[in-house]
């Protein structure tokens, strides 16, 4: 269903392209199918293909039939309302010339901006070099802990603990804190994400090393380091490809707004400052 849809939208997109007619094409290549005077060539067809996004390419590959029998319904349908003269409508036109307008820019832009604005991984490189500080990853830690009502309580959990009681399972038996039912797990979490009152006790710990009882006012508490990660440098490899982007994407918002200056400067644009101020105001009344 999914792919029918896309299929179907992708013809549309490729319909108005051609100005939604594909009268004439059959002037080259072999006549893959003729709809009543119209002939779409395999030269078309493949062209049309080659001039969809790789991700759809690959579904039109995948179901070839299936797209050039969506380009024959829309044939089909667009012969049956021109007959009708549904294309004298001036909204009609009015909406078929603003999208195809759409089109022409994106196409432009892609061979002005997107073409000439690639990045090679050797830039990438230098960047990720010159910025190691972006990509620096804090101390991560990640620790379980037993909540009770007393501090009584609290303490004979650590009694036990301390006689070699299995941290998790006295958690899950003892803790009134939602995280019982995980074994007391907390998570993940760097400095600055918890209360100081926790952090003050789970900080001074190594991995593995379990606090002793504190209280805040939720309760009293026994707090185990289950893993600590290291700060560290995000690897080149792993983050190349989020970088290439970000540069990219600067990159190309960067020529596109050069070109756009360019062209202002190169053009000749006056605006009645006076209508300006006025539109919209007679449908206001």
């Amino acid at each position: 269903m999914f792919l029918k849809k896309t299929l179907y939208n992708i013809s549309i997109i490729l319909l108005i392209m051609a100005g939604l007619s594909l009268a004439g094409c059959g002037s080259k290549g072999d006549a893959l199918v003729k709809i009543n005077d119209t002939i779409i060539t395999s030269a078309d067809f493949e062209r049309r293909i080659q001039a969809l996004p790789a991700r759809y390419q690959e579904l039109v590959m995948a179901d070839k039939k299936k797209f050039l029998d969506e380009i024959i319904v829309d044939q089909l349908l667009y012969h049956a309302a021109l007959k009708e003269k549904v294309d004298q409508g001036l909204e009609v036109k009015d909406v078929i010339d603003e999208a195809r307008k759409k089109i022409i820019i994106a196409k432009f832009l892609k061979e002005k901006v997107d073409d000439s604005t690639s990045i090679e991984e050797v830039e990438i490189k230098e960047y990720y070099n010159a910025h190691l500080d972006e990509f620096r990853t804090p101390e991560i830690f990640r620790a379980s802990h037993i909540l009770t009502e007393s501090e009584t309580g609290a303490g004979e959990v650590l009694s036990e603990l301390k006689k070699g009681k299995d941290f998790e399972e006295l958690a899950r038996l003892k803790s009134i804190d939602p995280t019982a039912e995980k074994g007391g797990d907390l998570g993940y979490f760097v400095r600055g994400q918890l209360y100081p009152d926790f952090e003050k006790a789970i900080f001074g710990l190594d991995e593995g090393d379990t606090s002793k009882v504190f209280k805040t006012k939720f309760g009293y508490h026994i707090v185990k380091v289950t893993e600590i990660k290291p700060a560290d440098i995000e690897k080149f490899e792993d983050i190349k490809d989020r970088i290439g982007q970000k540069m990219s994407k600067t990159r190309r918002k960067a020529r596109f707004n050069e070109m756009v200056e360019n062209l202002r400067a190169k053009a000749r644009i006056e605006i009645d400052e006076e209508m300006l101020a006025h539109v919209g105001e007679k449908g206001n009344e």
